[in-house]
């Protein structure tokens, strides 16, 4: 059974607002880095004439990292937009409903009492730790790919 009338409270719904936002972000900009770390890697020949072969192979294994993390990272920030955009529905569906008013503990996962899924914090603890070696990576690619073209000229 599902209650049509059900509405969630205004901290829940500006949570979830806000971890909307966060994701969707998160998931175009993991994209977009992903994008052009293909794009680096697709002309990677420009820098093969001047570079030696070390700084080469070191450009390629850090732009196929930034391509898997990125990747990686788009798609649990994907994951995270579908059961944040959920918990309406499943606080609906429901048989005991949480608590609309009043307090609850602080330490308490107030998104996943209204229903965000068991493996809410995993996702999101997945998703930084890949945003967070994605941009390592990123930084170092693109100090590599500086030193490359610097010895291309």
């Amino acid at each position: 059974m599902m209650d049509l009338s059900y509405q969630l409270p205004s901290l829940v719904r500006s949570l979830q607002e806000a971890w909307l936002l966060t994701g969707q972000s998160a998931t175009l900009l993991s994209a977009a880095f992903a994008i052009s770390a293909i794009l680096l890697l697709l002309n990677s020949q420009f820098f093969s004439s001047a570079a030696s072969r070390t700084s080469l192979e070191v450009l390629f294994v850090f732009s196929y990292c930034s391509v898997v993390f990125n990747s990686a990272a788009a798609i649990s920030a994907f994951v995270i937009v579908q059961k944040v955009s959920g918990v309406a529905l499943v606080a609906s569906r429901q048989t005991t409903q949480a608590p609309k008013d009043g307090q609850i503990s602080v330490r308490y996962d107030l998104l996943r009492r209204y229903g965000v899924g068991r493996s809410w914090a995993w996702v999101v603890w997945y998703w930084i730790l890949n945003s967070s070696l994605e941009q390592c990576v990123c930084s170092f690619n693109s100090s590599c790919k500086s030193g490359c073209m610097k010895a291309a000229q």
